[in-house]
């Protein structure tokens, strides 16, 4: 005999003696997930801000610092890309637009060198 025929039983048996009985039941049956499941959603990743020093390390390392020999031409790019305006120095670089790591460094100086080699292309003859 089953619980559930047990309880059922029982019932029965109250109210065959004048008992007003009623049983329930309530069964929660543990959900298991088979196999890994979903992949766990990735916390949002926070993207880092640039601060001052990293301006500076940025700089510094395009050699585009005061009195580095790169100052002009990346100030001329970046002044291009809308970095900074017409008369700012690189130092005015807007932080948003400042890279924060090695990678990203390299991806800039990758595009200043082609900006640079279409800035001195010769024109095509028409």
């Amino acid at each position: 005999m089953t619980t559930i025929e047990q309880f059922e039983a029982l019932t029965r048996e109250l109210k065959r003696l004048g008992c007003d009985a009623s049983v329930s039941i309530s069964i929660q049956i543990p959900v298991i997930p088979l196999g890994n499941g979903p992949e766990p959603v990735p916390a949002q990743q926070q993207i880092p801000v640039a601060t001052n020093a990293t301006l500076m390390w940025a700089l510094n390392r395009l050699k585009a610092a005061a009195g580095q020999p790169n100052r002009d031409a990346i100030r001329k790019f970046l002044y291009y890309r809308g970095w900074i305006g017409p008369t700012d120095a690189p130092e005015q670089w807007n932080l948003n637009n400042v890279p924060t790591t090695k990678e990203q460094l390299l991806q800039m100086a990758g595009d200043f060198a082609t900006w640079e080699q279409e800035a001195h292309k010769p024109a095509a003859a028409a």
